[in-house]
């Protein structure tokens, strides 16, 4: 990492600065084979190197003279400049595309206000670009965290942060940065589709296991569970949907590792039941329903029990209701899928008054 202990200087001067560096790499590339081969067997940590001693040479004369160091630790940017500048130096040996850094940025430098993205292909034909880090910005992709997408053939419409209908600075200093970019892949979503991360409390941390199972396999215990699951956070299984059960579906596959044969034979295999609460019965219910009433007190504790931001996401709501009255929520929201009306049955069944 490099930095400027300068703080007088203006975005303008050191935005010029960076810019007379791409000049002066891609001026030496021309200088024949020998200067090519050089760089063609660059890599990022070899090119910050390179980087520092340009810019030391080229900050002469400027209020960035002989106030250049190179750091070397994980911080974010690569180059800090007067204490409000920076500079992400990032190679890529076939494309203008490439993986950037966390949308979270934990690793960034405090104070750096504005930094700019310092890119080399190193494969022929050998070039460098550099922009406004958040004008290189086109999507947002998942490793082991989401983390930009960097494009430098982007125009200012096409970063993400046009797309969003937020400003960068606005988005990095938000303090639920996951959510908005969440809330805005879930307005894209096609049927069928669904973000295979969602935790925003996981996001840093993603450890799905490589074992990928069939339904058929697990044990009792686990289907149980996920039975519950499925009840709890994906009421539209009640409703008569051709594609009802695919939320649920890919809610096993992508966040659990769950491949499963049927959900249909899970929820609704068998004939009309009778439920039955104290003196009440109801007589000619859906299989559904029966297994519902088997599994009331599970739900409920698996409802009450779960972060609001977590049920913002699974019922697709920006409201959740305080204490007992969530279960108020998710009965209107099964009740709105089913074509039976069930609240007067769901109310007495986990005694809501």
């Amino acid at each position: 990492m490099l930095i400027s202990k300068n703080s007088s200087s203006s975005l303008d001067e050191f935005s010029s600065l960076v810019m007379k560096v791409v000049t002066y790499l891609n001026a030496d590339i021309q200088k024949g084979a020998d200067r090519e081969l050089y760089y063609l067997t660059r890599n990022g940590t070899k090119l910050e190197n390179d980087i520092y001693e340009i810019l030391s040479k080229l900050a002469v004369g400027t209020s960035f003279e002989g106030t250049i160091e190179l750091i070397s630790n994980q911080k974010f940017p690569d180059i800090v400049a007067g204490k409000y500048f920076g500079v992400e130096v990032k190679t890529s040996k076939s494309s203008w595309i490439s993986t950037g850094s966390s949308i979270v940025e934990s690793t960034r430098i405090e104070d750096v206000e504005r930094i700019f993205m310092l890119y080399g292909k190193l494969s022929e034909p050998i070039e460098f670009r550099a922009k406004p880090y958040e004008e290189c910005l086109s999507e947002i992709v998942v490793t082991h965290s989401p983390r930009y997408k960097i494009d430098m053939n982007l125009t200012v419409e096409g970063t993400i942060f046009g797309k969003m209908g937020i400003d960068y600075d606005s988005f990095r200093k938000s303090d639920n940065s996951i959510e908005l970019v969440k809330k805005y892949y879930r307005s894209k979503l096609k049927e069928g589709q669904e973000l295979w991360w969602m935790s925003e409390l996981d996001v840093d941390n993603l450890a799905l296991s490589p074992i990928v199972r069939l339904w058929n396999t697990l044990e009792q215990s686990e289907k149980r569970s996920f039975e519950i699951k499925g009840f709890a956070w994906f009421p539209e299984i009640f409703s008569n949907s051709s594609t009802k059960y695919n939320r649920f579906a890919l809610w096993l596959a992508t966040q659990n590792g769950i491949v499963p044969t049927s959900l249909r034979d899970i929820f609704t295999a068998g004939g009309k039941m009778s439920v039955q609460y104290g003196e009440n019965v109801w007589t000619e219910q859906s299989q559904i329903v029966y297994r519902l009433s088997l599994h009331i007190d599970e739900i409920r504790d698996e409802i009450m029990s779960a972060e609001d931001s977590w049920i913002r996401d699974m019922w697709n709501t920006d409201v959740v209701l305080e204490g007992p009255d969530k279960i108020k929520q998710w009965i209107e929201l099964v009740n709105d899928y089913s074509q039976d009306n069930l609240r007067e049955m769901l109310y007495l069944l986990f005694e809501i008054e």
